[in-house]
Formats: C-alpha cells, structure tokens, sequence
C-alpha cells in the first residue's frame, strides 16, 4: 500500500495530478518545490497541508543537497513508498508521432527530452536493464555533467534498484481526464503503440491507478501511453 510519497517535479502537470490524486486517496505527500509560493493560493494542496498530510520542501531538484534534503523530510513520515520524478519525452516515443507532429515535439520540447532521456539512462543502468542507444539516443555531457556518470558517489549498483515503473507518453495535451468521463480512455504497452496525443491527466491517472492497484503488472516495466 502507498501511504508515503515523494514528488520531484510536482509543482504543475503530470506530477501535480498526480499528487493530488494520491493526497486524496490517503497518502501522505512531500513536495520538492524551487518555489513553495507556487501553491500559496491552490486551496487543494492548502487544505491538505492543514490536513497534515501535504508538506513542502524549499529546494533545487538539480542539486544533491536539495534531493537529500527533500528525502529527508519526507522520511519523517514513515518509509517513502514512490518516489515519483515527472520530466521530459524520450527519443521512442518521439518515433510514433505522425510527420507533422514531430517538429513542434522535436523543437518546443528539445531540453525535456535530453533530461528525461538522461533520467532514464540511469535508471536504466541502476535497474540492470538493457539500454539500447540506437533507439532511446544517449544523454550528453551537458545532462549528465563531466565525468564517468556511473562512478558517482551516491549511484545504487548497477542491477540493485528494483520496483520501478518508466512511463513514455505521447504528445501532451491539457484536456480533461478521459478515463473518467465519457470519451476514449488511454492505451498502455510495454510494447510499440501507435498514438498521438494524452493528456496529463490521464496520465496522472495512470500513475496512480499502476501504484496503487495494478502495480504487479507494470513493475520493472517501462510502458508507452496514448489514446
């Protein structure tokens, strides 16, 4: 059961949904946040820190000192159950984009797609699983910074890290939550799907239903989502 969640990258869209969904489902929440004020005024994240079970760590997710201190934090509350990290698009999932979507993907979401290609590389290397660079590309210096990357201190060994979910959206939109109304819900695959678009909630509620009730199914998987 998830009662204890970490989210870096929640201060809007996917990873805001999502910790929404999971405040309202029970779970305690720690946001990693550069700017707190960001939720001074949302009445949803206020009343849940009222609550006690919404808590907000002032700091730099690009930095050791801020995830440390983020970590830290939320370890206050028990063991941290998911971590959950929402950046970016990968080089495979850009592939299944029709002709005429891949430049507004290719050129509007450039710097996303090297942070999450350079987040899934070492998740990757971690998991022990195969990278194949031909398709998922391979992050660069400016990413991953100076150095063999896998030498650094902190880094699990290669293999250890077990429990882990990748999901690949399709081109992300801003409608509604298709999965709870009357339109077409999503698709999931741990193998090649052709698809355009989803919205960020849909996949916000994709991560929550796959962490809280179909986790035996998509674990250790890295899965694409599209309508």
């Amino acid at each position: 059961m998830i009662q204890n969640v970490l989210v870096i990258g929640g201060s809007r869209n996917i990873g805001y949904f999502s910790a929404v969904r999971f405040l309202d489902a029970g779970a305690t929440v720690t946001f990693l946040l550069r700017s707190p004020s960001v939720f001074d005024k949302d009445m949803v994240i206020q009343g849940h820190v009222k609550a006690g079970k919404a808590h907000i760590v002032k700091g730099d997710a690009l930095t050791e000192s801020g995830v440390q201190q983020s970590w830290n934090k939320a370890g206050k509350h028990g063991n941290i159950d998911l971590l959950l990290f929402t950046v970016g698009v990968t080089r495979a999932s850009h592939t299944a984009l029709p002709l005429l979507l891949k430049p507004v993907d290719g050129y509007l979401l450039a710097v996303p797609h090297k942070d999450k290609v350079g987040a899934e590389r070492v998740i990757s290397h971690c998991a022990g699983w195969t990278w194949k660079s031909s398709e998922d590309g391979e992050p660069d210096e400016n990413t991953m910074g100076p150095g063999d990357w896998t030498q650094r201190s902190g880094l699990p060994v290669a293999g250890t890290l077990k429990q882990v979910l990748v999901i690949r959206p399709a081109l992300l939109t801003d409608g509604e939550c298709a999965a709870e109304g009357s339109g077409k819900s999503y698709r999931v695959s741990d193998g090649e799907l052709k698809g355009w678009t989803v919205s960020r909630k849909d996949v916000a509620h994709f991560v929550v239903d796959a962490a809280l009730n179909r986790w035996r199914e998509f674990e250790n998987k890295v899965v694409s989502i599209a309508y």
